[in-house]
């Protein structure tokens, strides 16, 4: 690796509505994906606070879990980006 050049990977389309029981990644996928020096993830939907009510309203509307970035960031990612078509 010389300065002028970063590994990286990049996850797409992530939404957690809850957050998982156990880990994101399967060990060989984290492994490989720890091995990258940017771990890049997009989220689907911004995140929620806590207590966020339900609104009505038309169209699709994606809400994180309030945990979804620190999930993301204890599988190993280090950089969160949000973007969606919704």
């Amino acid at each position: 690796m010389t300065a002028e050049s970063a590994s990286c990977i990049f996850f797409g389309d992530v939404f957690l509505k809850d957050v998982p029981d156990g880990a994101l990644l399967s060990e060989e996928l984290s492994d490989y994906t720890r091995r990258h020096e940017l771990r890049i993830v997009n989220f689907e939907g911004p995140v929620a606070p806590e207590g966020t009510p339900s609104e009505k309203r038309a169209g699709v509307r994606l809400l994180q879990h309030p945990l979804a970035p620190k999930c993301v960031l204890d599988a190993g990612f280090n950089v969160i980006s949000l973007a969606n078509n919704h």
